[in-house]
């Protein structure tokens, strides 16, 4: 009994030592200047391409990439999302580390890369430190990665120096346990333009890959391989959501300026059955 309480004391106390802040002797909490900044639009990111489930780690920082955002200016990641999956979940982090952390924000773009949902930092939970892992920003999202195949991560400037206090873990602990709350100090974060960051992507489904039906011919003569009767093919069934699925997704190529791959889904579609689909094909490549 006495090993087992030595042991907790132990554990507890290596939480408690393991939560101590040392301030950073410099922070970089100055918004990069306009001459640093790498691309004057959203197309013009770099774009780091994530596999289906995927989860990547990863440093913003003063050698990162730099643009201007709707907080201002920030260096930033930029992710395209995997070409297989249809919808995914994306959860991200921004781990509170050595007196700092950075307060992250997400923009998911369009495929002509237009903002179609803006994550602000005030929608982060903030989740804190245990004997596995750090203190930390955590965002959970599901996306369509038709409507949104492109995600950005940066920090608004307008937080850049202030700080943030997280609750010290040993206190949450107490909290729970119905113990004494211990002296300890609760922990202070200053934000600054960089930080250690988690992305994971989780596929739930797939984007939707319809084979055109072939018809077999079945006569008393001898049929040469591969001949097919189209009077007796048998016409497929296009369901709504297939329909709907390619002239979105030539829509949102032809947007991209992608001609090849709109050209691509206006052919399967039309193959399928989908008439539609050179009317869609034309729309969108000659809207301005």
């Amino acid at each position: 009994m006495k090993n087992v309480s030595s042991i907790s004391c132990l554990v507890f106390s290596a939480l408690i030592s393991g939560c101590a802040v040392n301030q950073p002797s410099v922070l970089n909490v100055m918004p990069p200047s306009d001459t640093e900044l790498c691309c004057q639009s959203y197309s013009q990111l770099p774009y780091v391409q994530l596999n289906d489930n995927e989860t990547v780690k990863f440093n913003i920082d003063g050698a990162s990439p730099a643009a201007n955002f709707a907080g201002g200016n920030s260096h930033f990641a930029a992710f395209k999302f995997g070409e297989r999956g249809l919808d995914i979940t994306a959860s991200l982090s921004s781990y509170f580390y050595d007196g700092s952390v950075f307060a992250p924000e997400i923009a998911l773009l369009s495929a002509d890369f237009k903002v179609v949902k803006h994550v602000k930092n005030s929608d982060f939970k903030v989740s804190t430190s245990d004997a596995f892992t750090k203190s930390r920003y955590n965002y959970r999202l599901k996306i369509n990665t038709i409507e949104t195949p492109y995600m950005v991560v940066y920090t608004p400037s307008e937080l850049l120096g202030k700080k943030i206090t997280t609750t010290h873990p040993a206190r949450i602990r107490a909290q729970e346990l119905g113990e004494p709350m211990p002296m300890v100090t609760d922990p202070a974060y200053t934000f600054q333009n960089g930080g250690s960051l988690e992305l994971s992507v989780e596929l739930l489904t797939l984007k939707p890959v319809v084979n055109q039906p072939v018809g077999a011919v079945m006569t008393s003569g001898v049929v040469a391989v591969g001949a097919v009767d189209k009077k007796a093919a048998i016409p497929a069934v296009i369901q709504d959501d297939t329909k709907h699925y390619y002239l979105n997704a030539i829509e949102q190529a032809a947007k991209g300026k992608d001609i090849q791959k709109a050209l691509a889904l206006r052919d399967e579609a039309k193959a399928l059955g989908i008439v539609e689909a050179e009317a869609m094909f034309i729309k969108s490549i000659s809207a301005k």
